[in-house]
């Protein structure tokens, strides 16, 4: 287990199972959705002060993450699964400003930027999906 990663990674899987509408969250991610809308916490790309650079606070190392957090909905109706994914990245949103520190595992979070839904074929005999992918941006304190 990650010391700085997987404490964010699971109050971020924390805070997306507690919105309205998600019927389920993951970190990290399943073989298959359990119940749709679904969320799944990804691995975040990250970046640290370089060596000649200063850091935001004096005594802590700043790591910067990006964490990927997907957004799966059904797409048995496509006006309904525009919706829905609508709904979910303003809970999303609304639920990462209310708690930034993301129960203390952060200095401060936020949802960064989100893309345009996409669509995933099915394979076998699976379900077809629509997806957005958002970004949460994390400042962690080392």
């Amino acid at each position: 287990m990650s010391a700085n990663i997987t404490p964010i990674a699971e109050a971020l899987r924390d805070l997306a199972d507690g919105l309205p509408t998600v019927k389920s969250a993951f970190w990290p991610a399943p073989r298959q959705m359990s119940a749709l809308p679904g969320v799944v916490v990804e691995v975040p790309s990250g970046t640290r002060t370089l060596p000649d650079e200063r850091e935001s606070q004096l005594f802590a190392d700043d790591w910067d993450m990006d964490f990927p957090v997907t957004i799966y909905v059904d797409l048995a109706d496509p006006v309904a699964a525009q919706l829905r994914i609508a709904e979910v990245v303003d809970e999303l949103v609304a639920g990462v400003d209310a708690n930034p520190s993301l129960n203390g595992t952060a200095l401060e979070a936020r949802v960064t930027s989100w893309e345009r839904p996409a669509i995933l074929e099915p394979q076998g005999s699976g379900r077809a999906l629509m997806f957005v992918a958002t970004v949460v941006s994390v400042l962690k304190l080392v």
